[in-house]
């Protein structure tokens, strides 16, 4: 009796074993199912998200054809393009353009504002001169990025084109962003919507404010309140009750932005900047002159500035020290054997270019050719120079002091300085060099 007890006992007991077993099994399969089809979805909504970011038109096939590949450990240089388009497909003047350079050795960022309306010479078929912003018009991201290669000579690794339409929606999926506006804003004597003193904005006021341009300083002045605007938009984005808002605010980046990046190199670079200190986050404004030319108002470059901006810049060096020992002291730290010198001979005078070419090399000069030019009827020496190269023209000048400087955007010489021999200098007369 007690053994048929037992074996009833041991049956119930092994039968709720088994259905433990079961109940587990269930348990983890659920589970399984629960992160693979998680890991299923999140594949699928990643996919969606950067079908949306790299939109297959030419212009975005285009673009691939032209940005560079990033070195391991070197700065990552990432154009921004605030653009007035409506749509992905359309291609405008773009309203905001800025280099984000990265270095992820020393972790600072540098983030470098090119004003609109900069008069530089647009690449092409025929190059010319316009404002730097019609590049992304005439031929969208892909000569925007060739047009600030050529204007900066610093490489560009990536890019995102940023549709300010979205920014309002950004604005106000992030409940507004709180900023303490200086001044009154007044055009014509009339307030434009926006008053002095601490407030949170939502997308339309923000939008005004950061373009907001009718300012005795004009363009100098809106690139400052940008860069506020910038600052409090990372504080508010990255606040706790923000990662709530986390899926409507990728669903909104995506509709309005345009870029080469994965979404795993954007959350990357999301994720340095909010370990970067704020100290280390530098905000540099390329200066120049505001002037009319034939009836249109541009922005000439202050090229010497400019040169040593990006001196600085390419050594990792800070801009903005308040008493400018850097740009002063990067003046002297080019030495004559890293500057690359190729002489021809425009005056028609035998062995010119040859004695040149000599006399340069004799000082350390890195002198890459010597030759004839094109022509043989230049009646002034002319020095001319690649972007960002200002500072080592000027030392080659020293030995023409009379000879015209003239710059050329980069790939148009294929050294740094290029010297054309005129008239006005030594030699016997005859074409040879």
């Amino acid at each position: 009796m007690s053994r048929h007890r037992n074996r009833s006992r041991n049956r119930t007991e092994n039968k709720g074993k088994s259905w433990l077993k079961i109940v587990l099994l269930a348990f983890l399969i659920s589970a399984l199912l629960v992160v693979v089809g998680g890991i299923v979805w999140g594949y699928f909504y990643i996919n969606f998200i950067e079908s949306k970011l790299h939109p297959q038109n030419k212009n975005f096939r285009k673009v691939k054809n032209v940005i560079s590949k990033p070195v391991a450990k070197e700065p990552v240089n990432i154009l921004l393009l605030g653009s007035d388009a409506r749509k992905k497909e359309e291609s405008a003047r773009a309203d905001t353009m800025i280099i984000v350079r990265i270095n992820p050795v020393t972790k600072r960022i540098q983030m470098i504002s090119i004003p609109r309306d900069t008069r530089v010479k647009i690449p092409g078929k025929k190059d010319y001169y316009d404002k730097i912003n019609a590049a992304n018009a005439l031929g969208g991201p892909e000569l925007a990025i060739r047009t600030i290669e050529d204007f900066t000579g610093l490489s560009i690794h990536h890019y995102a084109e940023i549709h300010f339409w979205g920014f309002r929606r950004l604005v106000d999926a992030l409940g507004g962003i709180k900023i303490n506006v200086e001044k009154p804003l007044v055009w014509k004597e009339k307030r434009f919507g926006i008053s002095a003193g601490y407030q949170l904005m939502d997308g339309d006021r923000a939008l005004n404010y950061v373009r907001f341009r009718h300012d005795s300083q004009g363009d100098f002045v809106r690139k400052k309140k940008k860069q506020k605007f910038f600052y409090a938009l990372i504080d508010e984005s990255w606040q706790i009750k923000s990662i709530f808002k986390l899926p409507t605010l990728v669903n909104i980046v995506a509709d309005n932005i345009q870029t080469d990046m994965t979404t795993r190199e954007m959350f990357g670079l999301a994720n340095m900047f909010k370990s970067v200190n704020r100290k280390d986050i530098e905000m540099i404004t390329f200066p120049g002159t505001p002037k009319s030319i034939n009836g249109v108002s541009y922005v000439i470059p202050d090229e010497e500035k400019i040169s040593q901006i990006l001196f600085l810049v390419k050594r990792g060096l800070s801009v903005n020290k308040t008493d400018g020992k850097d740009i002063e002291t990067s003046k002297t730290k080019i030495m004559n054997k890293d500057i690359k010198v190729i002489i021809l001979n425009g005056s028609g005078k035998t062995g010119a270019a040859r004695d040149a070419g000599n006399m340069l090399a004799l000082d350390g000069f890195n002198v890459l050719n010597t030759g004839n030019a094109g022509s043989s009827d230049y009646k002034k020496t002319v020095v001319r120079y690649r972007w960002g190269q200002y500072s080592k023209a000027l030392k080659v000048k020293k030995y023409f002091p009379d000879a015209e400087l003239e710059s050329v955007q980069n790939g148009s010489i294929s050294s740094d300085v290029l010297v054309i021999l005129g008239k006005d200098s030594t030699g016997s007369k005859n074409d040879n060099s």
